[in-house]
């Protein structure tokens, strides 16, 4: 199950996360996504849900270059993302920020 957080003094945006598959991940997630896309699949659509029904503008989520499968299967779901970019903390990979707009 991914986990659902909400943004410091912004009431409208909702993150989640907590993906895994990667070493560069602060937490390290019990999921196996890789080897379960529809979980995956299952897991972000009830973020989506959940994010609608609390009357949320967008979800968002963080991933890095190496979560290959993750980033193609947003991609997949219609979420949008910003150009990897890279970080001083763990420089091996680089980050993107992902976002779905609930009330399209």
């Amino acid at each position: 199950m991914l986990k659902i957080d909400y943004l410091p003094m912004c009431c409208s945006i909702m993150p989640f996360g907590e993906f895994g598959g990667t070493l560069a991940a602060d937490h390290k997630a019990t999921n196996d996504y890789k080897n379960q896309p529809l979980t995956l699949i299952e897991d972000i659509n009830k973020v989506i849900d959940y994010g609608k029904e609390r009357g949320q503008a967008a979800v968002i989520c963080t991933t890095n270059n190496e979560q290959e499968h993750i980033n193609e299967v947003l991609h997949q779901m219609g979420f949008k993302r910003t150009p990897f970019m890279s970080k001083r903390m763990h420089p091996n990979t680089s980050v993107a920020l992902w976002w779905y707009q609930l009330n399209q």
